[in-house]
């Protein structure tokens, strides 16, 4: 047969061990592996028609099991790529929410391979605004199952209680909904937040995640500037997170709440930050805003995801 580039090696292994046998697995004329064993005599006519049909037969098989394998592999992409197309219509169908005095925006641009970066958010009965974003530590079908598995012990916690609310009740309902997927070794972290409009203040919980930005306040209206243009200060940022994992923040009037996914704010953290400050002004267009520019370094290989919470 033909080997063009291989043949080199092939006589080098042959050389190496001239009593040795090797038994090449050919199958449609291509070569799919080589058996090398020990055996210093020679072979008789039967023992090499043996060899011959053995080896012809173990070539079928191997190259079934890699075609088995290839299939295998082209479902679980498939499988993939639906998860993907779901999360994109679902984002797409939630993309913004108005809850009593809250708006929230948020884009969302799902990797091929999700991470399961998601949110929701609840209006609380006392007009409290309760906050959830979640990426997971896992790509595909898992990280489905896992951000899945928070957002639904986050609405069971939020919706049809009779007693206000608290942070520590939210964080415990939870982390008992979702203790079945992390047993199952699927880690995914979240971002928690209270947003109270009267008390203005937020508290915070985060698990694994990078934490949030307090933007604002924001710069106010020139009526006599062209266009409505913004005049003042920059919007100062600060950040929720850092080494803690709990916390409470001022909630200034006119700020806004940013939380995004880890692969919006990668790179160098201090660049990031002035980043933002420099979009913040973009108002109802910064979760876009934000997530267009981290498209800008390419196809992503995590889940983009930006959340901007403000008052009306």
């Amino acid at each position: 047969m033909r080997l063009g580039a291989m043949r080199g090696p092939l006589e080098t292994l042959g050389n190496q061990d001239p009593t040795g046998l090797i038994v090449p697995l050919v199958d449609h004329e291509e070569l799919v592996a080589l058996v090398e064993a020990q055996y210093a005599k020679a072979l008789r006519d039967e023992e090499r028609e043996l060899v011959v049909e053995s080896a012809r037969a173990a070539a079928r098989a191997y190259t079934f099991v890699e075609l088995a394998h290839e299939a295998s592999r082209e479902r679980e992409t498939a499988r993939e790529v639906e998860v993907a197309d779901a999360l994109r219509l679902q984002a797409s169908s939630s993309r913004d929410a108005e809850l009593g005095r809250w708006v929230v925006a948020a884009e969302y641009r799902t990797a091929a391979r999700t991470t399961g970066a998601g949110w929701s958010a609840t209006e609380l009965a006392d007009g409290r605004l309760a906050l959830l974003v979640t990426e997971a530590q896992a790509h595909g079908v898992r990280a489905a199952l896992a951000t899945a598995a928070l957002t639904g012990a986050f609405t069971a916690a939020t919706t049809g209680g009779t007693k206000p609310v608290t942070l520590d009740e939210l964080v415990a309902t939870m982390r008992a909904g979702s203790e079945g997927v992390m047993r199952g070794g699927e880690q995914a972290s979240a971002f928690l937040a209270i947003l109270d409009g009267k008390a203005l203040t937020i508290e915070w919980a985060r698990a694994g995640h990078p934490g949030a930005f307090v933007v604002g306040p924001i710069a106010t209206v020139d009526g006599a500037l062209a266009d409505g243009s913004w005049r003042g200060a920059r919007p100062n940022a600060t950040v929720l997170g850092g080494e803690a994992t709990r916390g409470t923040a001022p909630l200034p009037p006119d700020s806004v709440l940013v939380v995004v996914s880890s692969a919006v704010r990668s790179g160098d953290a201090e660049a990031w930050r002035e980043s933002l400050r420099n979009n913040a002004l973009a108002s109802g267009r910064l979760a876009t805003v934000l997530v267009e520019l981290a498209l800008r370094a390419g196809d992503p290989g995590e889940d983009l995801l930006a959340v901007v919470v403000r008052s009306r």
